[in-house]
């Protein structure tokens, strides 16, 4: 998976939550700067892809975040 298809997804993610990467952080239960993290690195972390999932419903799938993702698991 290129760097350009994470991106995309991040980019899905923030216009799901109207841009708004407090409501990102809220709705994946995690920091404002973890969000912003992501978003700097281009990446998002396994955990919170599939939290990402799981929040918009599965509107955007874990796997277009982070392509290892199919054997992990939220604990």
């Amino acid at each position: 998976m290129s760097v350009k298809q994470k991106r995309i997804a991040l980019a899905r993610l923030s216009k799901y939550y109207g841009y708004n990467r407090g409501d990102i952080a809220l709705a994946l239960d995690v920091k404002l700067i973890t969000v912003y993290k992501w978003f700097s690195a281009g990446q998002i972390s396994k955990k919170g892809a599939v939290k990402a999932e799981i929040a918009t419903n599965g509107e955007i799938k874990a796997i277009e975040f982070r392509p290892d993702v199919p054997d992990f698991k939220v604990s």
